[in-house]
């Protein structure tokens, strides 16, 4: 693979790391995190002192840039997916939803993914339409060139979750699987059928160990009923994760589905690197927080089921 610094803009701080290409396997050559918060509002890049921090550093070290964003950047909406619509009347189809759900927005000022879900438990399949902001994706340009690089590729953090899943755990690709990230107010939650999602979810949390552990019981328990007939593993990452909290998660998710296991992400499982022991140990602890920049890295050595960008 050819050189990429990726970046993944989370809530306390912005994950940096720069992949090469190794023997058998990527290899982890730079990682870092600013040492506070930086986040876009109306078009602007908020914090940019302690990101211009990290990339001189690293900055022209790779021409490719990628950058994974928070889920709150985007809009993500389902509907049903007739599976006897071309892909035409597939994105006329969005268009209209468009029109029904954002007619706030001009649509000129939108991009639009679309993403056909795998089939729920009753073998109904829907639609989920992702959405950003062309002005977060124009700051997202200038963070590239930050980094005397180009943007090559963006997502939201989810679905960067799902690319760090399937490298790093090639054994969960034909099982079902569900991915939680864990914030501080929010829990992005999804459903993988053998690798593809089933559905996304959004789930308002409180600070509490046991307040997180009821509201992932409550999605579970929904997915478990709606959309996944049953799951072989729960794989979480976030900067909410704690000790307490994944030993709790694993006893839920054993009571839950016997046989499923419960695990910290680790964003650097299969990952060469030539890095020292400082750094090994830095990655060691932190493997749970840099699952979206490693991810969106990784995306195009996972199979995507993308089929239209409007």
């Amino acid at each position: 693979m050819e050189p990429i610094l990726s970046l993944f803009l989370g809530h306390s701080r912005t994950y940096v790391a720069l992949l090469e290409d190794g023997d058998s396997y990527p290899s982890l050559a730079y990682v870092n995190a600013t040492s506070d918060s930086v986040f876009i509002n109306q078009g602007q890049l908020q914090g940019k002192q302690w990101l211009e921090e990290v990339l001189m550093e690293i900055a022209g070290a790779a021409e490719q840039v990628a950058i994974a964003l928070p889920m709150e950047y985007a809009f993500v909406h389902h509907f049903p997916y007739p599976e006897e619509a071309s892909d035409e009347a597939l994105e006329t189809l969005v268009e209209a939803e468009l029109q029904t759900k954002f007619a706030e927005y001009d649509p000129r000022d939108l991009e639009v993914r679309i993403y056909p879900l795998a089939p729920r438990s009753d073998q109904r399949r829907l639609v989920a339409v992702i959405i950003l902001e062309k002005e977060v994706i124009k700051v997202l340009e200038q963070i590239a060139e930050m980094a005397f690089g180009k943007l090559v590729r963006y997502d939201i953090a989810q679905n960067a979750a799902h690319s760090a899943l399937l490298f790093n755990y090639p054994e969960l690709r034909e099982k079902n699987a569900v991915v939680v990230h864990v914030q501080q107010e929010y829990l992005d939650i999804t459903a993988l059928r053998q690798g593809t999602p089933v559905i996304y979810k959004l789930q308002k949390t409180e600070a509490e160990v046991d307040r997180t552990v009821e509201s992932i019981q409550t999605v579970l328990e929904e997915m478990l009923s709606m959309y996944l007939p049953f799951v072989d593993a729960v794989a979480v990452f976030g900067e909410q994760l704690t000790r307490g909290l994944l030993s709790q998660l694993q006893q839920l998710v054993h009571d839950m589905a016997p046989g499923a296991r419960a695990f910290r992400l680790n964003a650097f499982r299969r990952l060469t690197t030539t890095l020292g022991d400082r750094e090994r140990a830095y990655c060691a602890r932190t493997a749970h927080l840099f699952v979206p920049c490693i991810g969106v890295a990784l995306a195009d050595q996972v199979q995507e089921t993308e089929v239209a960008t409007v």
